[in-house]
């Protein structure tokens, strides 16, 4: 049985394997955005657009709307990054639009104007098509990982 099979096998004995509940934000918390927004299109949202097109969800389909900052972390790392990021925010709740227009000017203006900082696995256009997909925190990592999907070739 190969890992796809055993993943699938695992999903069909229990609907909530590998689902994070979010009960215990200091444990862990995940969520994920909806709608393949990309980081060029969030750093070129107005103020309107952004409020009205980005939400954010659980695995159980429930709104996410603050990000429980003070109960997890406040260091970030992407996924094709190899070195964490310190968010500038000192609030324990942050809003989830704020939380996401933070993480797309952190990536334009820092991590891509000095990829040699960063470990940069990817190229500025490469990181611009990039759809933002989910957010995860684990207290054993002790940072929350933002991940990626891939670039639509549709």
């Amino acid at each position: 049985m190969n890992l796809r099979d055993l993943i699938k096998s695992l999903h069909e004995a229990d609907p909530d394997f590998g689902k994070v509940s979010n009960a215990e934000p200091s444990k862990e918390f995940a969520f994920t955005i909806p709608g393949d927004l990309t980081v060029g299109q969030v750093a070129s949202f107005s103020e309107a657009e952004g409020n009205q097109r980005i939400t954010a969800v659980d695995d159980y389909g429930n709104p996410v709307l603050q990000i429980p900052l003070g109960e997890t972390s406040r260091t970030l790392r992407f996924d094709f990054c190899g070195r964490t990021l310190d968010l500038p925010f000192k609030e324990d709740n942050v809003p989830i639009i704020l939380f996401i227009d933070v993480i797309t000017l952190l990536l334009v203006q820092k991590v891509c104007a000095h990829p040699e900082r960063f470990d940069l696995h990817a190229t500025r256009e490469q990181i611009l098509a990039l759809p933002f997909y989910r957010f995860y925190y684990d207290s054993t990592e002790g940072w929350w990982e933002a991940i990626f999907d891939k670039p639509s070739t549709a």
